[in-house]
């Protein structure tokens, strides 16, 4: 099924009852990169998949959530120092949580060393997979920002 440059591509109807109107989706115009560095409409990055799932990771036993303006944190450093303090399980989530949809860059990365942090934090609660899973993807993303800017 070819499509035509600048015409709108017609994505799949959804099952019946959903929806009445057919969705439409401009094609990114060539040499434009979305928001994850590619071009064209793509899949979500690994980055926004990230973030779905730090929302979606369950942080609380049934009582108040915790949010991130409770902890203090407006910032990488406030991050870093909230880890090194005594925290629950559910606080660190929601750390680790903050940290995910922070942009850093190598410097900042060498400047508060916060991958070494999240990565005792993957070491202290071993066992917990929402800790787990969260520290260790920061820290592979981390590794390749540093990476890709030195």
């Amino acid at each position: 099924q070819q499509q035509e440059e600048g015409q709108p591509q017609r994505l799949p109807m959804p099952p019946q009852g959903l929806s009445e109107q057919p969705t439409t989706q401009q094609p990114q115009p060539a040499g434009q990169l979305d928001s994850g560095g590619r071009g064209g409409a793509a899949e979500p990055s690994r980055a926004e998949e990230r973030r779905a799932e730090a929302d979606a990771a369950p942080h609380t036993n049934g009582a108040h959530p915790i949010t991130e303006e409770e902890l203090g944190l407006g910032s990488v450093e406030e991050a870093k120092q909230r880890l090194e303090s005594d925290l629950k399980v559910e606080e660190v989530a929601v750390v680790l949580q903050f940290l995910v949809k922070q942009r850093v860059d190598a410097a900042l990365l060498e400047r508060t060393k916060i991958g070494v942090t999240v990565n005792m934090m993957r070491k202290r609660y071993k066992g917990d997979k929402t800790i787990e899973t969260l520290s260790s993807d920061l820290v592979s993303h981390w590794k390749r920002v540093w990476q890709l800017q030195r």
